[in-house]
């Protein structure tokens, strides 16, 4: 009886896993999809190939190009703020936390940073919601959904 094509893939890829381990290699695995790089390809590793190494000593985390590209396409859709002023802002549960007040540049003055998001009942205090806790921007609905929750927020005058 012959092994199948993927099973003999499987086997190739666990062998180049172990044989980079044996020669002391780190072995790069793309901390969002898992994938690991080997001879400057990603493969999909065998569950068994990691867990016959020592990871702690011989695994790096990378991103390979698949998610490096999503990421990227993300990352542009969500820095694009400038005309946000007036959204409604909720948090990951749902809840309303205000409206976008302004848009902030920080380090430069060319892509913002974050947003001043107005809160307060009679509409006086502020939260700092930077980049990275917006999770999406349906521009439809004139809504941000953010990553975290409301007191996880910075809140400034």
């Amino acid at each position: 009886m012959t092994a199948s094509p993927v099973a003999e893939s499987r086997a190739q890829v666990f062998a180049e896993i172990w044989d980079e381990f044996e020669r002391g290699r780190l072995i790069v695995q793309c901390a969002w999809c898992r994938v690991v790089r080997i001879d400057d390809q990603w493969v999909a590793a065998p569950p068994a190939a990691l867990a016959a190494i020592d990871t702690r000593l011989s695994l790096s985390h990378s991103i390979c190009p698949t998610c490096a590209s999503a990421a990227s396409r993300d990352f542009a859709s969500r820095s694009n703020l400038d005309d946000t002023t007036g959204f409604l802002v909720s948090d990951r549960r749902g809840r309303v936390i205000g409206h976008v007040e302004a848009v902030m540049h920080g380090s430069s003055q060319h892509t913002p940073d974050a947003l001043a998001v107005r809160f307060s009942i009679f509409r006086w205090r502020r939260l700092l919601v930077r980049l990275e806790e917006i999770a999406e921007i349906d521009r439809r609905t004139r809504v941000i959904g953010l990553r975290v929750n409301r007191d996880q927020l910075a809140a400034f005058l």
